[in-house]
This record gives structure tokens, C-alpha cells and sequence, in this order.
């Protein structure tokens, strides 16, 4: 995911669980120990930490947690 952002792509997360992968959110931007990510249901862009990804709490439209564990590694450590 990092890779992508730096070359200027924005990527398509998948927020919810394993088996209801319900919620997609668009991440934009990179930043030092997060991302910034803009959330359809509400309309704005937020910031989601290393640690909000990485342990499932992120609160996004409802939903907590990438829906896959790989998926959480995707958030790079700076």
C-alpha cells in the first residue's frame, strides 16, 4: 500500500471482517505512522494509525478491521 501511495495512486481498502468484507474506503495519502483515508459514510477524510489498522479499531462505517490479516500488514512502519 505504501508503494502505491508514494507513486500517487490512491488504494481501495476493504473494511469489515473476514467473511463480510462490506465497507471500502480509499486511502490517499501517507503520512509518518499513518494514512489518510476518505470514508464514504461520512463524507470526510480521516486518519488511520499503524496501530488502529494493525489491531483491528478502526471504526469505519460501523465496521472495526481489515477483513484479512495480511491486509494489515499493508501499513508500513516508518
Amino acid at each position: 500500500m505504501t508503494t502505491s501511495l508514494a507513486a500517487g495512486a490512491v488504494v481501495p481498502a476493504y473494511v469489515g471482517s473476514r467473511w463480510l468484507p462490506r465497507h471500502v474506503v480509499l486511502v490517499i495519502e501517507p503520512l509518518d505512522d499513518a494514512v489518510r483515508a476518505y470514508e464514504p459514510s461520512s463524507g470526510r477524510v480521516v486518519r488511520i494509525t499503524r496501530d488502529e489498522w494493525v489491531a483491528g479499531r478502526l471504526l469505519l462505517a460501523g465496521w472495526r478491521e481489515p477483513p484479512v490479516r495480511d491486509q494489515r500488514s499493508l501499513i508500513s512502519a516508518a
